[in-house]
């Protein structure tokens, strides 16, 4: 299975974590820590853990910030 990640960037500075399996017909927010976070120190290690609970066999997480596309 493959689960994409992608990190939004709202102009007010909140950061949001969207997240998309074969089965979603479009990406959806994650919530806690990873909806709305003005904090990015604990957005990030929510980010990092998510992916951590996400790994296990035939699981493919593909992670996409798209702060990386805006810095260019």
């Amino acid at each position: 299975m493959r689960v994409n990640l992608t990190v939004n960037h709202h102009p007010s500075g909140r950061l949001t974590l969207k997240e998309q399996t074969p089965a979603d017909r479009q990406p959806r927010d994650c919530d806690g820590d990873l909806f709305g976070n003005m904090d990015p120190a604990s957005f990030y290690r929510a980010v990092a853990q998510r992916i951590a609970d996400l790994q296990g066999p035939g699981v493919e997480v593909l992670y996409k910030d798209s702060a990386d596309a805006e810095a260019k």
